[in-house]
């Protein structure tokens, strides 16, 4: 107990005494500690950053934060909470009442019966407040004797993590609704492919030439980050395995300036590929002084986009519509809701093609440009521009790639060019020891194996002296580190054509290895 104690001396009846007085501070000195800790309360109320609301236990509010009251717009104090702080409350999954939507009143019920609240997600039921997602702790707050004299409410707003994850759920449906769909044309292709094609081997041919065409469509969208595309610049990456070494002769194209909304690259890839092979096949592609020449305009929100083939072979005897102009005309009439007109003139193959383009964009005419030297994974030879013959027989090659399937492809592709598969490897760790192994001529080596990357390794690979081939999905070989960006690479889905032309310069890089070093092949470990 508290006290203050005063002492003095004194006479009785002349005998000396003692006085002494004693003040018992116990209610002063719990006035102090309840001040002092009043003010530390209030101290602590100003610098929070969350919305903090304390009620007594007749449910008034007492206590209140400075961002509460600036959240709410009023004075909070003296009033009740259920009225001041009107709220909908979902407790989460591990709570008392998980998949019950709560009241302010029954939080607070819940709260005096000596249970606490964590994570539940609120939101606050006023016209000013509809939009805000909080985090609600509520917990009592008790005596020394155990007793609930009030509680505690704790708002942390959540409203920018709310809007993330709901777009992130918009981007996961999106992105299941476009696989469905690339699995759906994928489908529709192979087995209309199949249908046209009598022989395995023309069924291979083109059906790989129309996965190819879907894939550059994706590549082009994720390089612009799946915003509007250039047209041309479809035309001139669509055109571009075709042109041979003729670039000034081969194919010329000129129109407006046309920026395309997402949904239309895709057809149109797919369109431009049935074009092109079809004129490889047939065509003016198939010949050396063939001449393919392509414009569009705009015309009050419609494109009319010509394909004028010259100088190719007559065309002779009865012409039947194959898969190629039936998938032409399909795409046109169903995915770019226009219309399609092929003409099989005997001076040449003509196509008029005319589609509506939402949110129409464009600018200036571009002047006539010829085929350019942009990268691609495929390159179809002319008679000029044949294959290097180097024998490829009996190359060694490590494959390593983490899907079954695609790693079965791969090998029966290597086989077929007449390679030797050493052996096959699904993971990054395994690298290393399987090309001490088995001593390769060359790695085909995919990009990602089980989510990993495998530059970390790459160096090591590299300072054993094994040519490595990269294999990727990833159509933008900027997204490699630099050291690595100008490795050889082939794309997915697999040409075969960039494979064999691959294995020819390991060939070419195994045979100088072996001259250098009298015919041992050993690594250096």
């Amino acid at each position: 107990m508290p006290a203050l104690v005063a002492v003095g001396s004194l006479a009785l009846d002349e005998n000396p005494a003692l006085l002494l007085i004693i003040t018992d501070l116990t209610a002063q000195k719990n006035s102090e500690e309840i001040a002092a800790a009043e003010t530390f309360a209030r101290s602590i109320l100003e610098q929070a950053t969350d919305a903090v609301v304390v009620c007594d236990a007749d449910g008034r509010v007492s206590k209140v934060s400075w961002v509460a009251e600036r959240l709410l717009g009023k004075s909070l104090e003296g009033k009740l909470l259920v009225d001041a702080l009107p709220m909908e409350v979902a407790p989460p999954a591990q709570a008392l009442l998980s998949g019950v939507r709560m009241s302010s009143r029954q939080v607070l019920d819940l709260v005096f019966q000596l249970h606490s609240l964590h994570g539940a997600e609120a939101q606050i039921c006023l016209p000013a407040l509809y939009d805000k997602y909080f985090l609600l702790s509520a917990g009592p707050l008790s005596d020394k004797l155990n007793g609930c004299i009030g509680a505690i409410f704790t708002l942390t707003e959540i409203t920018d993590r709310k809007r993330t994850e709901t777009q992130q759920t918009m981007l996961i449906a999106e992105l299941n609704h476009r696989v469905k769909n690339i699995l759906a044309i994928v489908q529709s292709v192979a087995w209309q492919t199949l249908s046209a094609n009598q022989s395995p081997s023309e069924f291979k041919r083109a059906f790989d030439g129309r996965l190819r065409a879907i894939s550059l469509a994706h590549d082009i969208l994720t390089q612009g980050r799946w915003g509007h595309v250039d047209f041309e610049q479809l035309v001139e990456r669509s055109l571009a395995p075709y042109h041979g070494g003729d670039r000034a002769k081969r194919a010329q194209w000129s129109g407006t300036r046309l920026s395309l909304p997402p949904n239309m690259v895709v057809p149109l890839s797919m369109v431009l590929h049935e074009l092109s092979t079809n004129a490889a096949k047939y065509g003016a592609f198939s010949v050396e002084d063939g001449r393919v020449n392509i414009a569009w305009r705009t015309d009050g929100g419609k494109v009319r986009f010509t394909w004028i083939e010259t100088d190719g072979p007559p065309v002779e005897g009865e012409i039947k519509a194959g898969f190629g102009s039936k998938l032409i005309s399909r795409v046109v009439s169903y995915d770019l809701v226009g219309t399609a007109g092929l003409d099989f003139d005997r001076e040449g193959f003509r196509c008029t093609l005319t589609f509506p383009v939402p949110q129409l964009r464009m600018d200036e005419v571009r002047q006539p440009s010829l085929l350019t030297d942009e990268p691609s994974s495929v390159r179809i030879p002319t008679n000029r521009h044949r294959e290097s013959k180097r024998n490829i027989t009996a190359v060694r090659i490590l494959v390593v790639e983490d899907e079954g399937l695609i790693a079965l492809n791969l090998e029966l592709i290597l086989r077929r060019l007449g390679c030797e598969v050493v052996g096959l490897v699904s993971k990054v760790g395994d690298i290393v020891d399987a090309v001490k192994k088995h001593r390769p001529d060359g790695i085909f080596l995919d990009v990602n194996l089980g989510g990993r990357k495998v530059f970390d390794v790459l160096p090591e690979l590299i300072n054993l002296g094994v040519p490595c081939v990269l294999s990727s999905g990833y159509g933008d070989p900027m997204l490699f580190p630099p050291a690595f960006r100008n490795l050889p690479r082939i794309a997915k889905p697999f040409d075969e054509s960039a494979i064999r032309r691959a294995c020819i310069e390991i060939a070419s890089l195994a045979e100088a290895r072996q001259a250098h070093s009298g015919g041992d092949l050993g690594l250096i470990t």
